[in-house]
């Protein structure tokens, strides 16, 4: 029955009452550091790896693995915490929806269905069942989004009907621009219907058009069938845009190591598309025209081959990436390790050593890895890396390595090699762990005392130094990310040589291998992918080869060592040859049509820090002052040796010699402001030229001038130079660019100068007057003090011998010669 149902009661009728207590979580009200017991304390029918399909609904499912790997904590008390944007669909009320809310959600799930319809309390029904679907695929974002997805929340949803939610991605020379609806369209949709339901205005409907889902594309007119809970996108493209192998972006993050286009078969020419599109663009009359009845007896024959073209197919090998892989999982022989002979250890390392467990038969919940390099006058480079494992019981010692990196370097290689080195270790403990418990919920812990070496590895710094280590620890760490989630990695500082017992073993291993290089094992299985391109090439895509492996709903598909994925877009121009195979090595330029071997980084995942948002600031801050000062010439570099700059600087130069005759900041400005007039260019590009002058030649010359109006002549120019617009952005960009090169190099921030206090410029002439310096000596004679006791003499004069001094009966002679004053006296 339905709460408000009525049925009719007869005389002998049973009415059973059902109440169903909902389990309670005893959460904790701080949170703990301690993973086994934040697990415990949430209901086992929601937690990810023990998730019952027929109790959790499968949008709580995907929210709760989201959750867990990309959920931050704002405040320590509170715990991680995420904001999701939801939208409320109700097929009577409120078929649409636009905007959606942002919910904030805290680490208890099962809380988390209440929190979402609170926040639609104005408008959810609580008499009717509410549905909810997390979006999938994920829509397109932008870099102000903050959410972590997407949730629809439905009401008296018809059988024929879908939920969705609609994006419109609108792009231009500008950009992009995004925009969003929820609305409910039928179960059976064209891609002309998923429009008309958005709606698009109708300036933009002129403009060509895609509509999919995923990589998969709607068909203009024949209607396909939807489920509630997809995310459908809208593609609007300008028609003036370039095309994509024109344009060299620097966000491309497709890295190929071989790729080859194969195509089946296609009958289309570019007339045919020429006349099809211009189909497209017929008036209303001239349509209506067109669908009148032909006359002509002969029937015209269509065939499909000839107007439907076979969308051609792109293959990337990544049969070197499959190497790389290979070589990591049977590098388990270099973490076999005898202890090194005649090693002594530090007293607070023993101790510390007594006090670890006996390693249990069990799944740890924490590895935790200490790193440290060594490199000693006329040794070889070291590194040592110690590992414990974290149980219920306690740490236990998991093992320790001791490796040489190079016969011969830097102290930095040490360092970079050690962290290199555990996060080989971690991966092979990830498959043990897979393998024998079935465990992926780990933690890692990376303990190291060089910051540039750790924070490199974790994504927080960038330097220009060792870039192959750089290239080889990211992508390393990105493997380890991907398999176990990004708030499973932990990187943290341990200050060195401070009595930190593990620290003080990883350098006593690290020192025992720069001075013993022959009898500890070296570092080939990863130096030959830092000196071969290639290899080092492959490593950073191994973590996306897992993903296929997996079969991951995001990843194209994997067969025969070659990623398999189809074009949707047709080709203008098509090839002579069906089968054509580039490579990065490849010296013949592709064709505009074809696949673009463009090498790019790999785009990680970082945690976003200080650093990186003071980046993401600078950069941006940058990009709208180059755009600023492009129509100013502003950074245009004028070259002397061209006539037109030569012959500015010899007019320069004559009018400071002219100026010499009257030297005043206000004749410079006008015989210089004059001449940028008269030179018969564009204003900013002779302000540009006058900029250049004094940064070369105007050195050279001002130091002929004549010593008295060099003060002058300072004063001159640079005022001019504050009256000029481009001076000030050149400046600022200056000022930037030296910030962005201190935070490339991992410099700290450095300390702000204490602000003292600020007082309004005063331009009145200063008067010099003796009563200004009456308050300063006046507190100077406050500080005077008796030293020695004056001596009492006769004075055989009419002057009175003896004065008070400051209401003391102490006195003093008249002459004062025989006093001794701290301070000077006043004049």
């Amino acid at each position: 029955m339905e709460p408000r149902e009525r049925v009719y009661a007869r005389h002998g009728n049973l009415f059973k009452l059902i109440i169903q207590r909902a389990l309670q979580a005893n959460v904790a009200v701080a949170s703990s550091t301690n993973l086994r017991e934040r697990m415990r304390s949430i209901d086992a029918r929601v937690l990810s790896g023990h998730m019952i399909p027929g109790h959790t609904p499968l949008w709580l499912q995907a929210l709760h693995r989201v959750f867990q790997d990309l959920a931050e904590t704002e405040r320590t008390e509170e715990g991680p915490v995420a904001y999701v944007a939801t939208w409320y669909l109700h097929a009577v009320y409120a078929p649409r929806c636009e905007p959606g809310r942002t919910v904030r959600l805290r680490d208890d799930p099962l809380n988390w269905q209440r929190t979402l319809s609170e926040a639609w309390g104005d408008r959810y029904d609580s008499s009717r069942p509410a549905d909810l679907f997390w979006v999938s695929p994920a829509p397109p974002t932008s870099l102000t989004d903050h959410v972590l997805g997407h949730i629809l929340f439905v009401q008296h949803l018809p059988a024929h009907s879908a939920a969705t939610l609609l994006t419109a991605r609108v792009r231009d020379q500008e950009g992009q621009t995004l925009r969003r609806v929820a609305a409910c369209i039928p179960q059976a949709s064209s891609a002309e219907d998923i429009v008309a339901a958005f709606p698009i205005p109708g300036p933009l409907l002129r403009y060509p058009r895609r509509v999919g889902r995923g990589q998969t594309f709607f068909d203009p007119n024949i209607p396909t069938q939807v489920a509630s809970g997809e995310g459908i996108v809208i593609d609007i493209i300008d028609a003036t845009l370039t095309s994509p192998a024109e344009t060299n972006a620097e966000g491309t993050n497709f890295l190929q190591t071989h790729a080859r286009l194969t195509r089946q078969s296609t009958h289309s020419s570019p007339s045919a598309e020429q006349a099809l599109e211009e189909r497209r663009c017929l008036t209303v009359g001239q349509v209506a025209h067109t669908q009148r009845p032909s006359f002509q007896e002969a029937k015209q024959t269509v065939s499909l081959e000839e107007t439907i073209p076979v969308f051609p197919k792109v293959q990337v090998d990544f049969r070197p990436v499959q190497q790389i892989l290979e070589a990591i999982h049977n590098a388990t022989n270099d973490f076999l390790q005898d202890w090194p002979t005649g090693l002594e250890l530090p007293q607070v390392t023993c101790d510390a050593l007594s006090e670890l467990i006996a390693t249990p038969d069990e799944a740890p919940l924490a590895l935790h890895f200490y790193t440290d390099g060594s490199k000693i006058t006329d040794g070889a480079v070291g590194a040592g890396i110690v590992l414990l494992t974290e149980h219920h019981q306690g740490l236990a010692y998991g093992g320790a390595l001791c490796k040489v990196i190079s016969p011969e370097g830097h102290a930095g290689a040490g360092e970079n090699g050690a962290v290199v080195w555990a996060l080989l270790w971690a991966l092979q403990l990830s498959n043990h762990l897979w393998t024998h418990f079935g465990v992926a919920d780990v933690h890692f812990y990376f303990h190291f005392d060089a910051l540039n070496a750790g924070y490199l590895a974790g994504g927080y710094y960038r330097t220009k130094q060792f870039p192959h280590h750089r290239a080889l620890m990211r992508s390393l760490a990105q493997i380890l990310q991907s398999r176990h989630g990004l708030s499973r990695m932990h990187w943290r500082h341990v200050k060195a040589h401070s009595g930190n017992p593990r620290n003080e073993l990883a350098d006593t291993i690290a020192k025992f291998a720069s001075q013993h290089p022959d009898q500890v094992p070296h570092s080939e299985l990863w130096h030959a992918w830092l000196q071969d391109p290639v290899q080092l090439l492959a490593v950073q895509w191994v973590w996306y080869l897992e993903q296929m492996q997996a079969e991951c709903p995001h990843a194209p598909q994997f067969r025969s060592g070659f990623l398999e994925c189809s074009l949707t877009q047709i080709p203008q121009v098509q090839p002579e040859d069906p089968e054509v195979l580039y490579t990065l090595h490849s010296s013949v330029p592709p064709t505009p049509w074809c696949l673009d071997p463009h090498v790019a980084a790999v785009n990680l995942a970082q945690n976003v820090t200080a650093a990186l948002r003071q980046i993401t600031r600078i950069r941006q801050a940058l990009i709208s002052l180059q755009a600023e000062g492009d129509p100013d010439f502003a950074w245009w570099e004028p070259d002397p040796t061209t006539p037109l700059v030569r012959t500015c600087f010899e007019q320069f130069a004559e009018c400071l010699q002219q100026w010499t005759h009257t030297p005043t900041e206000e004749a410079f400005h006008n015989d210089f402001f004059n001449l940028l007039f008269h030179f018969g260019i564009p204003e900013f590009q002779a302000a540009r030229i006058f900029i250049a002058w004094i940064e070369t030649d105007f050195q050279d010359l001002h130091s002929s001038i004549d010593l008295e109006l060099y003060e002058v002549l300072e004063r001159s120019h640079m005022s001019m130079l504050d009256d000029i617009h481009i001076w000030h952005l050149r400046t600022r960009k200056r000022f930037l660019q030296q910030c962005w090169d201190r935070l490339e190099q991992g410099e700290p921030k450095p300390n702000r100068a204490q602000q003292q206090r600020s007082t309004p410029h005063s331009r009145s002439h200063p008067i010099s007057s003796r009563y200004v310096a009456m308050p300063g000596e006046e507190a100077e004679r406050r500080h005077w003090v008796i030293l020695q006791t004056p001596k009492v003499m006769r004075q055989m004069s009419t002057v009175p011998a003896f004065r008070q001094f400051r209401g003391s009966a102490s006195t003093c002679t008249a002459a004062g010669s025989d006093l001794g004053l701290r301070g000077s006296r006043p004049k």
